[in-house]
Order: C-alpha cells, then sequence, then structure tokens
C-alpha cells in the first residue's frame, strides 16, 4: 500500500511539475471557469459570457521556477481579477482567483487540471 500511493504521489507531482496549461473551476460559482497558459504567460477567466485576459505581473515569481506566478486584468466593469498559482510549499500547486473592487477584496479557491487544449484562445 505505501508503494502505491509512493507511486501516485510521484506521478502527480511530475505531471503538475512539466504541466503548462489548466482548467479551473470555481467551486461555489458553477458558471465561471478560469484557464492558465503558462507558456504564454495569460491567464483567461469566464463569467458566463466573456473572457476576460489577463497578463502575468513582472517580477512577481518567487524565484526563476515558476512556483509562485500571478496574473492579473481588469473586466468590462473595471474589477481587478488576479490568479495566482502557488507552488512554493507543496508539489501540487494551489490556485487561487480574487476579485477587488475599490470597496472590497473577494478570494476563493480554484480546482485546476491540467489541460492539452485551451477554450479562451490564449
Amino acid at each position: 500500500m505505501k508503494s502505491l500511493l509512493s507511486v501516485l504521489s510521484l506521478v502527480l507531482m511530475s505531471s503538475f511539475a512539466h504541466a503548462t496549461e489548466f482548467r479551473c473551476t470555481i467551486p461555489s460559482q458553477e458558471d465561471w471557469a478560469a484557464e492558465i497558459n503558462l507558456s504564454n504567460r495569460q491567464a483567461a477567466f469566464f463569467d458566463n459570457d466573456s473572457w476576460t485576459v489577463l497578463n502575468e505581473v513582472p517580477n512577481f515569481h518567487w524565484n526563476s521556477t515558476l512556483d509562485f506566478v500571478k496574473f492579473e486584468g481588469r473586466d468590462r466593469s473595471g474589477i481587478t481579477i488576479a490568479i495566482t498559482m502557488d507552488q512554493r510549499t507543496t508539489w501540487v500547486p494551489f490556485f487561487m482567483i480574487s476579485f477587488t473592487d475599490s470597496l472590497q477584496t473577494l478570494e476563493l479557491p480554484m480546482s485546476c487540471r491540467e489541460v492539452t487544449q485551451l477554450r479562451s484562445g490564449i
């Protein structure tokens, strides 16, 4: 059993370590989606009718291994959207999306998986 868990753990770590494209869902918002393309240094957020493209925030990496990356942009209504991918403490990245207007910030965790084709065109 221990060896099976070790193999599964290694496979999971390997796939995330080399992944460059992710599709994400926001568990509390079934109509929303997000995508990340590390090769293009962009992310995109879908809010039920259109995609908002987010660009990588320059010099925001923890280091050159892409273990902490932030993407940011504004939607049509002026709300700032930020997506972060944090892999500093574990091999499996933690994904978060935040929405900020002039009064408040809402942060939500995302569930992401590696994909081979993105719907957003980024």
